[in-house]
């Protein structure tokens, strides 16, 4: 045995393609067919590749291709150590421009990869760029498929992504989609501040300029998404925006069917179909659209101060002078936080230490059928189909049209608030030739707040 093992690593290594310091005007093809193999990286700083491509400092000219077609089945692929990394069917940029076409239709099937260590990074079926270029007519696209699979990192800042696309640092004047097709399949991250994406973007510190666009089109079936540790952050079908900014397109159409998104920690935050905004600006002509669709689905996060978003748009600290729509359908779903001043929102929009200049719109037009939104704990808040803003300044159109069908709202606990159709502001600001309003329809359904000096409110406007 101990004869086999140093050769079943060397044809897995060999299964990967790696560039450094290239120039690509002709096509590089990764089809390489891995099968009951497994390959592993030990060490601090390690990294493990399994039917994946890699390009640091590289170049992707105008005409040319990189495309990883890798199929891997029934195999696994491990790195372990502080800051280890594990790529299956992946592609990873670094310092890299693309002008050309960077693709990923890996299939990965009943195959498992994992990296353990503070810091470690597990990567299957995802896109992952860093300082990174998209150029114009440039097209960066995930399609990879993960069928029966298991992603998962374990350690202190640990990050797990399944049918993702990772930006930090990027630019993008071209395209950056994302298709991933996720089934019955498992990724999780455990650790203090650990994150787990599957069929999501994730942008930091990134530019989409004018013409550019990011899409999430992601199909999540069956599958979970989990991530437990103080601060963990758990994003299903979601687009992620942190020190961002954006002046053309970042759309959200991912849809969810029949899965379950999970965190678990003091300030755990679940997302699923959902856009997250934070220190990031929407500049004049920008759009960020979330029309995620979420069905039979569950959506939970649980912890004092944990956050559960489902098919909402969530900003913090941020400008918009173009548009921000949420068009999120939630059919038979369940969102739910428990814990000391929980939240709970679904087809919401929820603005804090944000901006809404002359001439920007926030629009909801979320769709909230046969589900049930629920925030249990001490100060805890329910939203549903509202509007929310918290120390905010409107010059614009703050507008939400949703629509509440046959479904129920509640908030429990002491000083616990449930909205249902509803616009609240709190310590906001609404200049002169600003509008705010109010337009949600509400039938059939049911709002409940329980709790000393709770609140419930329904098709309401409230300013505090």
């Amino acid at each position: 045995m101990k004869y086999i093992i140093p050769v079943i690593v060397v044809l897995l290594l060999s299964a990967s393609v790696s560039f450094a310091e290239s120039k690509i005007d002709g096509k590089s093809l990764n089809n390489a067919n891995v099968q009951q193999s497994m390959n592993m990286a030990l060490g601090k700083g390690a990294t493990s590749n399994t039917a994946s491509t890699k390009m640091k400092n590289s170049e992707v000219g105008k005409g040319g291709m990189v495309s990883n077609k890798a199929v891997i089945q029934k195999s696994m692929n491990m790195a372990l150590g502080e800051g280890a990394t594990a790529n299956t069917g992946a592609v990873t940029m670094d310092g890299s421009k693309v002008q050309g076409k960077a693709l990923n239709n890996a299939n990965v099937k009943q195959s498992m990869n994992m990296a353990l260590g503070k810091g470690a990074t597990a990567n299957t079926g995802s896109i992952t760029m860093k300082d990174s270029e998209v150029g114009k007519g440039g097209m960066v696209s995930n399609k990879a498929v993960i069928q029966k699979s298991m992603n998962m990192a374990l350690g202190k800042g640990a990050t797990a992504n399944m049918g993702s696309v990772t930006m930090d640092g990027s630019k993008v004047q071209g395209k950056v989609l994302n298709n991933a097709n996720v089934k019955q399949s498992m990724n999780m991250a455990l650790g203090k501040g650990a994150t787990a994406n599957t069929g999501s973007i994730t942008m930091k510190d990134s530019e989409v300029g004018k013409g550019g666009m990011v899409l999430n089109k992601a199909v999540i079936q069956k599958s979970m998404n989990m991530a437990l540790g103080k601060g963990a952050t758990s994003n299903m079908g979601s687009v992620t925006m942190d020190g961002s900014k954006v002046q053309g397109k970042v759309l959200n159409s991912a849809n969810v069917k029949q899965s379950m998104n999970m965190t678990l920690g003091k300030g755990a935050t679940a997302n699923t179909g959902s856009v997250t905004i934070k220190n990031s600006e929407v500049g004049k002509g920008g759009i960020v659209s979330n029309k995620a669709v979420i069905q039979k689905s569950m959506n939970m996060a649980l912890g004092q101060g944990a956050t559960a978003n489902m098919g909402s748009v969530t900003m913090d600290g941020s400008k918009v002078q173009g548009k921000v729509l949420n068009n999120a359908n939630v059919k038979q779903s369940m969102s739910m936080a428990l814990g000391k001043g929980a939240t709970a929102n679904t087809g919401s929009v929820t603005m804090k230490n944000s901006e809404v200049s002359t001439g920007g719109m926030v629009l909801n037009k979320a769709v909230i059928q046969k589900s049930m939104n629920m925030a249990l704990g001490q100060g805890a808040t329910a939203n549903v189909g509202s509007v929310t803003m918290d120390g905010s300044k409107v010059q614009g159109k703050v507008i939400n049209n949703a629509n509440v069908k046959q479904s129920m709202n509640m908030a429990l606990g002491k000083g616990a608030t449930a909205n249902v159709g509803a616009i609240t502001l709190k310590d906001a600001d609404v200049s002169k030739g600003a509008l705010i309003l109010n337009k949600a329809v509400i039938d059939k359904s049911m709002n409940m707040s329980l709790g000393e000096n709770s609140e419930a409110n329904m098709g309401s406007v409230t300013l505090e």
